[in-house]
């Protein structure tokens, strides 16, 4: 019996000193990962990433805290070009202390901040699908007190954002790089501040939608130069944008957009029509007002005549006005932010009243 006691006590004495030994394992484990700021220092082909981190006063990598950073290489940044850094940006363009002037510090502040999520984010979990809208918000500013949106998908093998390079979004070459304060994925191009067209451009289910807005004299719809235009314009704008279903019903037959109502004259009042100045914001994901307002919204559109719509007090229903014998169409997903105006998908194209 003396003997059994002795074994049962150390074999109890085993699994807790190898319990402490693995938990002390994991701790030393997890204290062993760097900083996001440390990541970068220890990859020179983050060198423009880092001092542009330093001049522009963006110190969070360096903290405790939970942030996703999307890293363009130094090669990124050489390809980026703009007004104001029209020969890209290298070691030589961000020297410290800085030579870069107030408006081209902003601008650079602003297109870091387009790399940064609040919250660590693996890239799986970024990645649109039928259960995930794929829009995230960085820290950039967009308009009011508003940030930009990010669309992040995977079309094919790649995981795009913002539809990859050639929308002024990118790819991601290495992803889901570990930090004690976030997570860090390598990009192949600098991310610019989207546009609506951009936005547009980058999500699938509003391909339709781009084909109408840049059809050309010669396409399906004639010329619609002067709507894409407004689109790319300084704005604000807000644009309710119809789903690739909502077009498909409406260009089937006996749809409304069929007939008379596809000359190039109609299509473009039509898409006027999904139009409005300013850049307005839904209150939630479930209703356009605020839980305060006491009647519906009416929204003003581009439309020649000035024709309005009504959102329906407390849901994200929209009826043309004057009301129309068809259901209200719904808003699916809000507050989709660019630079120039705000983007709301619908499920059905709005029917303003046509000649």
């Amino acid at each position: 019996m003396k003997n059994q006691i002795i074994k049962l006590i150390f074999a109890i004495t085993i699994v807790f000193t190898t319990f402490s030994c693995t938990s002390d394992d994991n701790n030393k484990e997890i204290a062993k990962l760097p900083t996001i700021t440390e990541t970068l220092n220890a990859d020179a082909n983050f060198s423009v990433l880092v001092k542009s981190l330093r001049i522009t006063g963006i110190t969070n990598f360096s903290s405790a805290g939970s942030y996703t950073l999307f890293a363009p290489t130094n090669t990124a940044f050489a390809a980026y070009t703009s007004t104001l850094f029209p020969t890209g940006i290298n070691d030589a363009t961000v020297v410290e202390p800085t030579t870069l002037s107030t408006a081209q510090i902003a601008e650079l502040k602003k297109i870091l901040q387009n790399h940064v999520l609040a919250v660590g984010t693996k890239s799986y979990d970024l990645i649109a699908s039928s259960t995930v809208s794929g829009y995230v918000k960085t820290f950039a500013p967009g308009q009011g007190s508003t940030t930009l949106s990010m669309f992040v998908n995977k079309p094919a093998s790649d995981i795009l954002v913002n539809g990859g390079a050639t929308n002024g979004g990118a790819t991601i070459t290495t992803a889901d790089i570990d930090a004690s304060n976030g997570i860090v994925h390598i990009v192949d191009a600098v991310i610019k501040l989207p546009k609506l067209v951009n936005h547009i451009i980058a999500n699938p289910d509003l391909s339709t939608l781009y084909s109408v807005v840049s059809s050309t004299a010669t396409g399906t719809y004639g010329d619609q130069s002067a709507v894409l235009a407004t689109l790319n314009g300084v704005g604000p704008l807000t644009l309710f944008a119809p789903l690739n279903d909502a077009f498909n019903t409406a260009t089937a037959a006996g749809g409304f957009l069929t007939g008379t109502n596809a000359t190039p004259t109609n299509v473009s009042k039509i898409l006027r029509y999904h139009l409005s100045n300013g850049n307005l914001t839904s209150s939630s994901a479930t209703s356009w007002t605020s839980s305060s307002a006491t009647t519906d919204v009416t929204i003003t559109t581009l439309a020649a005549t000035a024709q309005t719509f009504k959102i329906t007090l407390g849901t994200l229903k929209i009826k043309e006005f004057p009301a129309i014998a068809v259901p209200a169409s719904n808003i699916k997903f809000v507050n989709i932010q660019a630079t120039n105006g705000n983007i709301h998908t619908i499920d059905r194209v709005l029917q303003p009243i046509l000649p």
